[in-house]
């Protein structure tokens, strides 16, 4: 199993590219790895990426497959059974946001690939969208 992540991946700026979308769910769901190569607790695969960008994905009429990587983000981080809302530590405690406070903010976000889609030529949220699933 493998876990890659290329930052030049992110200007791409094509939402019909696996590579483009890979790196930016990595990169809002923050499964990047730190300075030190060392990847998150709980980084998932690339294939279990693959697997949310499939499913959050979109097909026009004519069979092109449009990825909305910030919908993979979201869905994937609202479902991961291990998201800690506070942690508290011989005495110090921190709340973070709720899993569905990140993934509403990963959705804001991520808007402008709604927009890239239909800039490039792919249906509109709402006209014709489903999921491919």
């Amino acid at each position: 199993m493998a876990r890659t992540y290329n930052p030049a991946d992110l200007a791409l700026a094509d939402p019909k590219s696996a590579a483009w979308a890979l790196a930016w769910a990595r990169r809002l769901a923050a499964d990047v790895p730190a300075g030190s190569g060392a990847w998150p607790d709980h980084s998932l695969e690339d294939a279990e990426w693959q697997a949310w960008l499939d499913a959050t994905a979109v097909t026009d009429a004519d069979g092109n497959v449009w990825y909305r990587p910030h919908e993979a983000a979201a869905r994937a981080l609202e479902a991961n059974p291990v998201w800690l809302e506070r942690i508290s530590v011989g005495g110090v405690f921190q709340q973070f946001r709720t899993a569905r406070e990140a993934a509403a903010a990963i959705r804001r976000a991520g808007a402008w690939v709604d927009e890239l889609i239909v800039a490039k030529g792919g249906p509109a949220a709402g006209k014709g969208i489903a999921p491919r699933w």
